[in-house]
């Protein structure tokens, strides 16, 4: 008895330790009741889905905030172009540059743009003096953002 329970026990553990294999044999053994198709069971599909609906509650809320990340940036770009034209056309008036832009108010510094200026996008009109520095503001139609930036009057 004492050897049964012994072969049975080694039976066992050879099972766990190489599952679906015969002991005596050493062949794989072909599971009877398992389908031979290849497939995902449904516990994996719902796992799957579930999984992703859980990632998917953090990460749809960052990809929203990045267009209004993306706008700001937009803006503080467009500001950006706006206010160091006007102080490298502040140094080419000065020097006596031929391509001197007369700027005589903010609406003037669209001309500083080496390209046109960028569709929604605006300056709002405020009078410039000879060489007088003015805080100008630049608007964004879609969101009515607004971004300041300085002009130097020529």
């Amino acid at each position: 008895m004492a050897m049964w329970l012994k072969e049975s026990l080694g039976f066992f553990l050879w099972g766990r330790i190489f599952p679906g294999t015969d002991l005596t044999r050493g062949k794989k053994l072909q599971p009877e009741n398992r389908h031979r198709g290849a497939g995902f069971t449904l516990v994996e599909l719902t796992m799957v889905i579930v999984l992703l609906g859980i990632l998917s509650t953090h990460a749809v809320p960052k990809f929203v905030d990045l267009r209004d990340e993306a706008e700001r940036a937009a803006l503080l770009g467009v500001a950006g172009g706006l206010g160091s034209g006007s102080y490298i056309n502040l140094v080419a008036c000065i020097v006596g540059n031929q391509a001197c832009v007369r700027v005589s108010d903010c609406v003037d510094a669209e001309q500083l743009l080496e390209l046109e200026m960028p569709k929604n996008y605006s300056v709002s009109p405020q009078p410039v003096g000879f060489r007088e520095v003015v805080k100008c503001t630049l608007n964004y139609t879609p969101s009515g953002k607004t971004e300041v930036f300085y002009v130097s009057g020529t």
